[in-house]
């Protein structure tokens, strides 16, 4: 049964309405019409009738059995029943009847002649119509995987519908939460994924993309632990040589004919096994080692570039397939280096551009800008709609370092669905958080699924139907949180300068926390309800817990540690966001604690100097070393080059916006003489989504002195308080093989109150 050990619930949203086609924000526009005595009805199928429309027969009828409080057979042609029928698929009775599907792959039609119900459409279209029946016509839900299904109950004499014909705007509909990972609720909400993460099958309306070739693919598709030794040539020429390429290094000869007939050999043999599965990818290997420095390929790189070699190589693969599978769709990425278009080499009919502008939008402060507002991405978007014939969108829509903290995205992305229709854009996926729970996760999920399916579905009224369902007895104090949530956006996005990430303030912290409390308290015990408050009021401590206390605050800063430590173990959360580790990101913030408490000993050398004491992700030791300002110190011995890291996140937002700041160390050298260079150390900045920066020489000039001194390093100012990098350390180059770099601490002294204005104003400026 499609239905397994579903609970027919039938509830009163908050503001006394229910949702049937007469109030549901869903509801169709037409008229409607009415078929008399449902239960009567039987449900065929056609003589053949393939997995989806089965799938599609057998919800229907559950649906309906338990809205009805009546059971419909489900009949296969040639059987027919005497009465009335509800057609799923492209039957021969809808033939009879002279019904004509839309033949859009995902379009679906609902027609009604002579008191029977014909619901067909393109492959996918039977199954979208049955949902489209019972969600948009009849007002059942799926809002969440952890809440039953919503099954009103209907009047036992009739069905009311509006006969017609839709087919959705984006083709791929992805919105990447941990909610869509159930298949019966991505099923229901007519996702369409592309990636591996969300593996839909063909029965429930997946299986347009096969998940396997979902990106970066080309080690996949020709790997070199495979045909280097015998085809060294499908590989990229570096420095004269060819270069065994993996996922980490290297991509492919981009214009090597044995490559192509590798590639195409391969999908032949998937898509022969794969009926209807017709999204594969092409796509280079996610790192920037993408060059190809054969005659050939260099011929296409000077002239379009690595988006053009690339491309070409798609074409050539899509070129190929299509003569055997005419609707094959060969995507190939947009991506860091391939992303500006070529010059002169176009898409192919078949190849499809993966658009993935990670550097304008792989930033807390870009993602919250509706996305076609940023300029960059108008016009690189609009060149693609010029010369490609299909596009699909990668975007990045959740603080995914930050994952579970609120992230208020609702109005960014509600701005933005027109901007990818009128350019072109026929599928999107949306990257949150594969792994972590994002903060208000289930009502993302199901608003941004709407939204794909139909952007033209109001979205506040959206919102507001989730919230009064979902968290019932709350919904009142969840509606206002969420609000407070949105509002802090539009303060955002009404500034003209963005340099600065969205910030509460600490007002409207108060209300917010004020809010899930009584929300807790509105849930009068009933324990599914709690949790799903209790979930959020994690999300909020998260958010409270990312910024770095200070010693007057260290005790608000305790208790709100105190109190995500308890709920963390509550709701057993594994991962706070994709990469943090429960224990990991506790650790962090018992670390954050620590440093605001433990570091007082340590006075800056200013009233308003920052002082950071430890690197957080060290490959160096902390070791004893009485000399140093708590006893101990790091240890960076020659050769580990990455092993001292000192993270944005440890003291940005203590640091004052647009001012400057000379940064220096706290450190010491261990050598037996001083190189001739005087360089002790080096230390560089890398800034995730953009790269790194310049390296600036620690440089020192006393013979013999070997204690701690001060080495000035560059001044700082920063627009952009988003800890999205770090600074990081490499230990000088002559110091010997037996050297190391004793690093005490780090200080960033405005630049106002440090001493030597001279040296001050000779050091380099670095903008973040």
């Amino acid at each position: 049964m499609v239905l397994r050990n579903w609970t027919v619930l039938c509830l009163c949203l908050a503001a006394a309405t229910t949702a049937t086609a007469a109030t549901s924000v869903l509801a169709p526009a037409g008229e409607a019409v009415t078929i008399d005595h449902p239960k009567a009805l039987s449900i065929v199928i056609p003589e053949k009738a393939t997995e989806q429309e089965k799938y599609a027969a057998a919800m229907l009828s559950e649906y309906l059995g338990k809205m009805l409080s009546a059971s419909l057979p489900i009949l296969t042609e040639p059987q027919m029943p005497k009465g009335k029928i509800i057609s799923v698929g492209n039957t021969a009775s809808a033939v009879r009847a002279g019904m004509v599907a839309d033949p859009r792959e995902q379009a679906y039609r609902l027609a009604v002649k002579d008191g029977s119900l014909y619901i067909l459409g393109g492959s996918r279209g039977p199954l979208y119509g049955v949902i489209a029946l019972l969600e948009e016509d009849f007002g059942c839900r799926r809002y969440a995987a952890d809440a039953a299904p919503l099954i009103p109950a209907l009047p036992e004499n009739q069905l009311r519908l509006v006969p017609r014909s839709y087919a959705p705007s984006f083709e791929i509909r992805e919105p990447l939460y941990q909610e869509a990972f159930n298949t019966d609720w991505a099923a229901f909400n007519r996702l369409q994924p592309v990636s591996y993460f969300i593996r839909l099958p063909a029965a429930q309306g997946g299986g347009l993309a096969n998940p396997n070739y979902f990106i970066h693919t080309y080690s996949g598709l020709v790997p070199s632990d495979k045909y280097f030794k015998t085809h060294p040539e499908y590989f990229p020429l570096r420095n004269g040589k060819r270069y065994p390429s993996v996922a980490t290094d290297g991509q492919l000869c981009y214009t090597c004919p044995g490559v192509v007939d590798v590639i195409v050999k391969e999908l032949d043999g998937v898509i022969a096994k794969n009926p209807g599965t017709r999204v594969y990818s092409v796509s280079a290997n996610d790192n920037v080692y993408d060059n190809c420095e054969c005659p050939e390929c260099q011929k296409i790189i000077r002239t379009d570039g690595v988006a053009g070699a690339q491309l070409n190589l798609a074409n050539r693969v899509a070129e190929k397939l299509a003569k055997k599978y005419p609707d094959i769709k060969i995507t190939t990425l947009a991506y860091v280096g391939s992303q500006i278009p070529p010059k002169t080499i176009r898409p192919g009919p078949n190849t499809v551009i993966f658009y993935a502008p990670i550097r304008q939008r792989y930033n807390p402060i870009n993602m919250l800008e509706p996305i076609g507002d940023i300029k960059h991405i108008q016009d690189e978007l609009a060149v693609w709609h010029k010369i490609a014939a299909h596009i699909y969108l990668w975007d990045y829509v959740d603080y995914i370092d930050g994952a579970l903290t609120p992230f208020p995205n609702f109005d960014a992305l509600d701005r933005g669905w027109n901007f990818l229709q009128r350019n072109g854009v026929e599928g999107v996926f949306l990257e949150a958080s594969y792994r972590g729970r994002d903060s208000l996760a289930e009502l993302k999920a199901w608003l941004y699924a709407k939204k794909l399916w139909n952007p033209q579905w109001p979205q506040d009224a959206l919102i507001d139907e989730f919230i009064a369902a979902y968290y019932g007895p709350a919904a009142a104090a969840m509606k206002r949180y969420v609000a407070l949530q949105r509002n802090a956006w539009k303060r955002f996005s009404g500034r003209t300068d963005k340099k600065q990430p969205l910030q509460f303030t600490p007002a409207e912290m108060t209300v917010m926390r004020k809010c899930l409390g009584k929300a807790l308290d509105d849930c009068n015990g009933k324990a599914k309800y709690q949790e799903r408050v209790k979930r959020e009021r994690l999300s909020l401590a998260s958010l409270f817990l990312s910024r770095n206390p200070r010693p007057a605050t260290a005790a608000a800063y305790e208790k709100e540690l105190k109190t995500a430590e308890r709920l963390a173990e509550e709701l057993q959360v594994a991962y706070f966001y994709d990469g943090g580790d429960r224990q990991t990101v506790l650790k962090q913030w018992h670390s954050k604690l620590l440093r605001a408490v433990g570091n007082t000993a340590i006075k800056g050398s200013t009233p308003g100097a920052i002082v950071v004491k430890k690197p957080l992700f060290p490959v160096a030791k902390y070791l004893p070393d009485a000399n140093a300002a708590t006893g101990e110190a790091t240890r960076q011995a020659y050769g580990t080059d990455w092993g001292v890291q000192w993270p944005y996140g440890d003291f940005l937002d203590l640091l004052e916006p647009g001012k400057p700041y000379v940064v220096r160390m706290h450190c010491r050298p261990e050598w037996n003489a001083r190189p001739p260079d005087g360089i002790l150390f080096r230390m560089g900045y890398y800034c995730y989504g953009v790269g790194g920066g310049a390296m600036f020489p620690g440089k020192i000039t006393e013979d013999k002195d070997k204690g701690y001194r001060w080495v000035n390093l560059f001044r700082l100012k920063v627009g952009n308080m988003v800890p999205t990098g770090y600074f990081y350390c490499t230990a000088g180059a002559l110091i010997g093989q037996e050297g190391a770099v004793w690093y005490d601490y780090l200080e960033l002294v405005p630049e106002k109150e440090f001493k030597d204005r001279a040296v001050a104003a000779n050091l380099p400026l670095v903008e973040l």
